[in-house]
Parts: structure tokens; sequence; C-alpha cells
């Protein structure tokens, strides 16, 4: 009959908790939270973005930014499953959303450059005759 040896568990038992223990970390470290991933982008893609922090989720993901040539396609699986969108406002400019009245918000606040004044904005008007006495 075969003797049992404790020892011989013990040790099985500590490499097997190892083994679970780092497998654990592994995953862990190549988990990123949605503005981690947008960081990310924003280096690859020399582009910036503009959202509300209360709009991003805070759960963390396994996403690789590399793999994609073009910000809108990596920005489209990204964003669908949280059921955000994202419009672009300027040439490196995107805005990340919920709904519409949330882009109206957000692009309120922007100054944007590219698009025109109202007619009535007393800031373009221009004197282009002389004067009257």
């Amino acid at each position: 009959m075969r003797q049992k040896t404790y020892p011989g568990r013990i040790l099985l038992c500590i490499l097997l908790l190892l083994n679970v223990t780092c497998f654990a970390k592994g995953q862990g470290e190549d988990s990123k939270t949605l503005t981690d991933v947008l960081n990310d982008s924003r280096k690859k893609f020399d582009v910036d973005f503009v959202y509300e922090s209360n709009t991003l989720p805070t759960a963390k993901l396994s996403f690789d930014v590399n793999k994609y040539a073009s910000v809108e396609n990596m920005l489209e699986d990204l964003l669908k499953p949280y059921q955000l969108k994202f419009k672009r406002v300027l040439t490196k400019v995107y805005v990340i959303y919920k709904g519409n009245t949330d882009f109206k918000s957000l692009t309120a606040a922007m100054q944007l450059p590219d698009l025109p004044q109202p007619a009535n904005d007393s800031r373009n008007l221009r004197c282009t005759g002389g004067h009257r006495r």
C-alpha cells in the first residue's frame, strides 16, 4: 500500500495557487478603462476626444488600439457595446456622447472655428465705407 505524503500535497497546492495567481495577474495587466484606451488612441491617431466624464463606464476591458488603421473603426468597436456614439466635429476632434441632447450641450460649450458665426453677431461686423458726418 502506498503511503500518503502530506508535504507533497502541500507543495502541489502551493504550486496550483501560484499558477492561478500568476494567471489572474496577467489578465489584469491587459485590462484598461475606456479612458485609458482613449488616451492610447490620442497618441496613436493624433486626435482629441471631447466627452463628459460620467458618460464613460468605469468597467475594465481588454482592447488593442494598435490593430486599427483608422480612428473611426476603432471608436465604432470600442463604443458600440456601451451604446455610445461619436462624431467628428473638427479635423482632429471627436465628440463622444450618449444622445443628441448630450451632443448639443458638448458642442455648445466648444468654440468651433470651422462653423460660420450667425449673421447678427456683432463680432462679424466690419466697416468698409467712409465716415458719415
